[in-house]
């Protein structure tokens, strides 16, 4: 399983969004062989980090964030 790492900064209750969301889609990612290693943090705006990558607002829901990492992830190489 490749580890990848999905950094995530925002106001409080978007990172508990895009937590419980992580934790939701952790499953499917480990069926594509990817482990999230997440990293959390509170900032202004939503920025989420994947292979150094950084996208920023909040994604429309769990199945969005599952591409953001899912294609990050393979453009990275990983």
């Amino acid at each position: 399983m490749r580890p990848v790492r999905v950094s995530v900064c925002g106001p409080e209750y978007y990172v508990y969004t895009l937590r419980e969301w992580l934790r939701y889609i952790r499953e499917v990612l480990e069926e594509w062989g990817i482990h999230a290693e997440a990293v959390y943090g509170v900032c202004d705006d939503v920025v989420i980090e994947v292979c150094g990558v950084a996208h920023r607002g909040l994604p429309d829901n769990e199945g969005v964030l599952l591409e953001l990492i899912l294609n990050a992830s393979a453009a990275c190489g990983r």
